[in-house]
């Protein structure tokens, strides 16, 4: 996944890539990994990681991984509200 998603922000040249994890149901360390591994590969890139559909169990079950102090994600509820105010 990393290696596709960094073909198409380098052709495409994007400045945010959302990251929609609504359908991700449990959190685990790999799940933690490939979050880190994917901010860390598009801030290289310039460009920058937006996180949507984090749900209230996911973020309890992140706990004991999510020590994502030193990142500067930027999470929304749904991908239509980071939409909206990433166009303004």
């Amino acid at each position: 996944m990393l290696e596709a998603v960094s073909y198409h922000v380098k052709e495409k040249k994007e400045e945010y890539l959302i990251l929609d994890m609504s359908a991700v149901h449990s959190y685990n360390e790999e799940v933690h990994m490939g979050v880190y591994q994917m901010n860390q590969l598009l801030d290289l890139m310039g460009t920058k990681l937006v996180i949507t559909g984090i749900k209230p169990t996911f973020a309890i079950q992140s706990a004991p991984y999510a020590d994502f102090s030193e990142l500067s994600l930027q999470t929304y509820a749904t991908v239509k509200q980071a939409l909206q105010v990433l166009r303004t």
